[in-house]
């Protein structure tokens, strides 16, 4: 387990103080609070004093267009009055009309004091017929109704001119002078510096006459709308005034400057007019607004500062006088005065670590007690362990999950015939290398490795001899257990335990020579009594009775019995010793295992039992010994049609899987014990249910076919349930032949 090691407090460095965090953070809503405030206060300001200025242009611009319209509808009342009189009427001839032209103006003048500069009477051509103060050009179109037209001389607006109809297509006319109208309808002083009002009519060949000024002089200038937007500000305003529509907006120059324009229609005059004033201008009062509210964020931020740090200091003395106590804490000295009389938070935890600190003392207490004991207890459980490992005859080696030692007992080091301590931080695989049947475990194929790789534990079969190649080179018998070591799945390392089996292998070795032996001796004289059977047997070669007879039959069965246990004695000895071969050839396995099912059928008629064999159709070949292949499958048939009961099934299948040939025996037997399966390959084990129906059998079939499938490279496996029935599976590596 990996310790981590905790600093001390006073090791401990601050990334960031409270204090400074306080300060921090005080700082940052304080700032931001101002500036949230203070865009709030300028956009709204700006929109106010926006709204302000177009509401003013908007009123003037109003006051503007009834102030004129209003002077033109007099003007066109007095026409209308000069039109009606009785001598302007009848006035058709040249005399005549001069003359009621001078009379009208002279009686307004007298009347009204106030009167048009100049009356002029035409004909229906156009013609002058009379006149009467300053001349009036003839009109430019016909006139049909009254109409209202600037008098433009030298580009400068002097006044209007009125039209109206008299009987036999006659135009009277009166110039009307507007010196008066003048100061009142340009003056916008009042708006600023920037402001400006103009006047547009339309004009001929599409051209709009411009008219704006001061109070004395009002200039007049025919442009374009594209040109006039160039030299005036509101053009746009005043182009959609002349086409019916009227309001307020903003729009920009030419020169990229943005203005605030209000825009009306002037019916009378066919024209319209507009009162711009430049943007900056109006919104200069929000500089002097801007200036005020940085001066408060300024005054609030200093503010703010000396206050956090206030705070913060106050928050932030109460901890450090805890700290310093807490650090004061060590095995001895528990004591924690409560010190801490904020009446706050600060308070609070101090009062709760003078808490925790008593339960830290009860504890600490408690757990030094509890350590001594454990500590005692594991030094005699070390002691003990160490003792055992020290004195046991068996050899033990831990290892780590890259296959290094870390341990030994010395029975392993004098076992292996190395130095005390030589074998530490050494490869396990190269200090423990393993033979069998003179095959050396080496890379992958070692058990150790194999325990590693796959965190299985590995247990060696009693019929596979294990040696260890020493120190010194000699060859040492043993009985091997490797166990991975798991920790939450992981492999951490593993435990190997090894035995000296010298004796026990001598012991077997002598008692194979011994049954190899007898085997060999009984096996001739046992030849001898089959074949003296058989004459006694022959009806022709001997009379005997039926009697005499039944028993040379059980003579027979029994002598031929023990030549099968003599055989099988014999298979086990060459097998043993290694004198057995695979002759390895291309073998169809769907036809081998039919000719097989074959030859058992014959016998499983005989007790009652039926035999078929299942394949997907396809043909499975591979390179195996059929002779040895044969004797494994007859060992599992035989027992099969053996201990299945009467009108049983025993089901042979064929399948090619994972790069392998599995032939898979089920049958429906008497089954095994789960008690006694894990003897089943042992040599000479027979199970206890068998015995009730064949105690003939010998116990080594099962045991000759593991030997067998070793040799040939595969492996055989059994599931089986007693009064159920036994699945044996035999696989082969796929090696296909030529």
């Amino acid at each position: 387990m990996v310790k981590t090691k905790i600093p001390s407090p006073s090791q401990i460095a601050l990334r960031q103080s409270l204090l400074k965090r306080v300060i921090f953070l005080s700082l940052y809503l304080a700032i931001s609070t101002s500036i949230i405030t203070a865009v709030a206060g300028y956009v709204m300001a700006g929109r106010l004093l926006r709204e302000r200025t177009l509401n003013h242009l908007s009123i003037l611009a109003s006051i503007r267009k009834d102030a004129l319209e209003e002077v033109l509808r007099s003007e066109r009342e007095a026409v209308a009055h000069i039109a009606a009189r009785g001598d302007i009427r009848v006035a058709t001839s040249a005399v005549a009309a001069e003359r009621a032209a001078q009379d009208a103006l002279q009686d307004l003048r007298d009347v009204q004091g106030e009167a048009p500069s100049g009356i002029t009477i035409f004909d229906r051509s156009g013609r002058v017929l009379g006149s009467a103060g300053l001349p009036i050009d003839s009109p430019s179109t016909i006139i049909t109704a009254t109409h209202v037209l600037p008098v433009i001389r030298e580009g400068r607006w002097e006044g209007n001119v009125v039209f109206s109809m008299l009987p036999g297509g006659r135009v009277l006319a009166t110039h009307n002078e507007i010196k008066s109208l003048l100061p009142l309808f340009f003056n916008v002083s009042s708006l600023g510096v920037s402001a400006d009002i103009t006047l547009a009519v339309r004009g001929n060949l599409g051209k709009i006459t411009f008219i704006h000024g001061g109070q004395e002089n009002a200039i007049a200038e025919e442009w374009t709308i594209a040109e006039a937007a160039e030299r005036f500000p509101g053009v746009r305003a005043l182009s959609a005034a002349l086409l019916g529509s009227e309001g307020i907006g903003e729009e920009e120059k030419s020169s990229g400057e943005d203005v605030y324009v209000a825009y009306r229609t002037l019916p009378m005059f066919k024209g319209a007019l507009s009162i711009s004033l430049h943007r900056k201008e109006a919104l200069m009062g929000l500089e002097v607004l801007s200036g005020f509210l940085a001066a408060i964020n300024a005054f609030i931020l200093g503010s703010a500062t000396v206050f956090s740090v206030l705070l913060a200091r106050r928050v932030t003395r109460g901890l450090h006088h805890l700290a310093k106590k807490v650090r004061k804490l060590a095995p001895g000295h528990w004591t924690f005065p409560r010190t801490i009389q904020t009446g706050d938070e600060v308070e609070l935890l101090d009062a709760v670590v003078a808490d925790l600190t008593l339960r830290l003392r009860d504890t600490f207490i408690s757990m030094e007690d509890e350590i001594a004991v454990r500590t005692s207890d594991l030094q005699k459980q070390f002691t003990q362990d160490r003792a055992i490992l020290e004195t046991i005859e068996h050899g033990v080696i831990l290892f780590n999950a890259a296959g290094k030692i870390t341990g030994a007992n010395p029975a392993a080091e004098r076992l292996l015939c190395v130095r005390s301590g030589s074998l530490q931080n050494k490869s396990i695989v190269e200090s423990l290398p393993l033979r069998t049947h003179r095959k050396t475990f080496v890379g992958s194929s070692h058990p150790i490795a194999h325990c590693l790789d796959k965190h299985q534990r590995f247990h060696q079969r009693p019929d596979t001899h294990l040696c260890v190649i020493r120190g010194d080179g000699t060859l040492l018998p043993v009985l091997l257990v490797v166990s991975p070591l798991l920790e939450k799945g992981k492999c951490t390392g593993g435990i190997a335990v090894f035995q000296d089996v010298t004796e026990e292998r001598q012991l077997d070795y002598m008692k194979s020579e011994f049954i190899s032996l007898a085997s060999h001796q009984l096996r001739t004289p046992l030849s001898s009594i089959l074949w003296y059977i058989e004459l006694l047997a022959d009806k022709k070669a001997t009379k005997l009775t039926s009697e005499q007879r039944s028993y040379v039959r059980e003579m027979q069965t029994s002598a031929e019995r023990m030549t099968g246990l003599i055989d099988a004695l014999l298979q086990v000895s060459r097998l043993e010793g290694g004198g057995i071969r695979a002759n390895q050839k291309s073998v169809d396995l769907r036809q081998f295992l039919q000719s097989i099912a074959e030859e058992s059928k014959e016998l499983a008629k005989e007790r009652g039992v039926a035999i078929t064999f299942h394949s997907s159709g396809r043909s499975v070949k591979l390179k195996t010994d059929a002779t040895l292949l044969s004797v494994v499958m007859q060992n599992i048939l035989s027992n099969a049609v053996k201990y299945s009961k009467i009108g049983g099934q025993i089901v042979i299948s064929l399948e090619a899987r994972r790069g392998c040939a599995e032939i898979i025996v089920e049958d429906s037997g008497i089954g095994i014990p789960d008690r006694e399966q894990q003897h089943l390959f042992q040599k000479l084990f027979r199970a206890d249910n068998v015995h009730k129906v064949d105690a003939t059998g010998s116990g080594l079939g099962l045991y000759i076919s593991r030997m067998v499938m070793g040799t040939l490279g595969g492996s055989i496996s059994l599931k089986s349930r007693e009064n159920k029935g036994t699945v044996v599976t035999v696989r082969l590596p796929m090696k296909k032949g030529k």
